[in-house]
């Protein structure tokens, strides 16, 4: 039986290779392997009058697409920008180069800028016309978790205290937000939802005014891949529940034979310890709202459009998507994969190879059309058909 210990070291070495840079010559002649960071996406959403720069589901992934229009925005494998339509038709439109230019994750846009974190200065927040023109520099802060609303960037500042900061669009009015180490942030209307890291809270879920006023903890376990999409909270409770596949029983004296039967199509190893409630709440955390989805032990979480997209370890790191209640379980590849965003009719993906290489790969939202990114980056030979 694999034991509980293991599973969370596996969890460890998925979101920590995620960090590896590979710098890759777009020469089909010429390939120099090195390390490269693994970005992140985001699409464009509005709540009022305020235009979102990514979904909070795409944020917590890196943000390496985003949609704007009938185009989506995505990093390649070296960190580059292009543009492509929406549509899947045309060729793909380069218009940052992440070799000459640097590399670049975190993506957001709001108006015609693009907002995004420079890898290759000191992962400080950068902005760009949609064109790939005037880029400028906004912050000096090591930056993670990047969120434009307005005219505001909120945003981790992971090189100096982990806490949230703001930021106005020109990078004027450097604003702190909270006082303790913060993860997966997402923004909601005027309220920011984060895991406090702090040695006290431990992963707790809380929520803060975007003024920095009436923190509230919502959930005291420790808690991953935050999502707030239509007045729900969704996050994996990664204190770890052991429970035998096979018998369904589990520690807290839920059934969890239930949620088994959801995969009962798909080939699981039986002796698979499975670890990770997933829940959601009120974005109020109203008392009454909890609802325990289910337990599966999954990573990469992105809610978009009533649907659930998630990488399940329990199934050799492949992508499945379930609807919101939970039912409606599916599986759509065979990749071992990471770092899910969701933008329009499109999934963008990690693939990892057996060489521990990150091929840039998308498909339908119902898995269909399954092909790279981007060619004639020299990693094709590595990409699993």
């Amino acid at each position: 039986m694999k034991e509980k210990n293991q599973v969370k070291t596996d969890k460890v070495i998925m979101r920590t290779r995620t960090k590896i840079l590979i710098i890759i010559p777009a020469v089909a002649a010429v390939i120099t392997a090195a390390v490269l960071m693994i970005t992140m996406t985001m699409c464009s959403r509005e709540v009022g009058d305020l235009e979102l720069g990514n979904t909070n589901g795409n944020i917590i992934n890196y943000g390496f697409a985003v949609m704007k229009d009938d185009r989506i925005y995505f990093i390649d494998q070296i960190g580059g920008i292009w543009y492509e339509r929406a549509d899947g038709t045309g060729k793909p439109v380069q218009i940052r180069d992440g070799l000459q230019d640097g590399g670049s994750f975190g993506l957001n846009i709001v108006g015609d800028w693009i907002y995004f974190i420079n890898a290759s200065d000191g992962d400080k927040i950068y902005k760009m016309r949609t064109n790939g023109k005037d880029a400028v520099k906004l912050n000096d802060d090591h930056s993670g978790y990047v969120n434009v609303v307005g005219d505001w960037i909120y945003y981790i500042n992971s090189g100096l205290d982990g806490c949230i900061y703001k930021i106005r669009t020109d990078g004027k009015e450097r604003t702190k937000i909270n006082d303790e180490p913060s993860d997966y942030v997402n923004v909601d209307g005027d309220w920011i939802y984060y895991s406090s890291t702090s040695a006290e809270e431990d992963g707790s879920l809380c929520r803060i005014r975007t003024d920095g006023t009436e923190r509230q903890v919502l959930f005291s376990l420790e808690c991953d891949d935050i999502n707030v999409a239509n007045g729900w909270v969704y996050f994996v409770d990664v204190t770890a529940t052991d429970m035998d596949l096979q018998s369904g029983d589990s520690k807290d004296g839920i059934d969890e034979s239930v949620f088994e039967d959801k995969f009962n199509d798909y080939d699981f190893d039986p002796d698979y310890v499975l670890e990770n409630k997933l829940y959601k709440v009120r974005t109020d955390g109203a008392v009454g709202t909890w609802t325990n989805i289910g337990i599966c032990d999954l990573v990469y979480l992105n809610v978009a459009d009533g649907w659930i997209y998630y990488v399940n370890l329990a199934d050799k790191s492949t992508i499945y998507k379930m609807r919101v209640d939970g039912e409606k379980v599916e599986k759509l590849n065979d990749h071992n994969s990471s770092h899910i965003n969701v933008v329009g009719d499109w999934i963008y993906y990690i693939q990892w190879t057996g060489e521990d290489i990150g091929i840039r790969y998308k498909m339908r939202l119902d898995g269909s059309e399954q092909t790279l990114v981007i060619s004639g980056t020299g990693l094709e030979e590595y990409a699993d058909s």
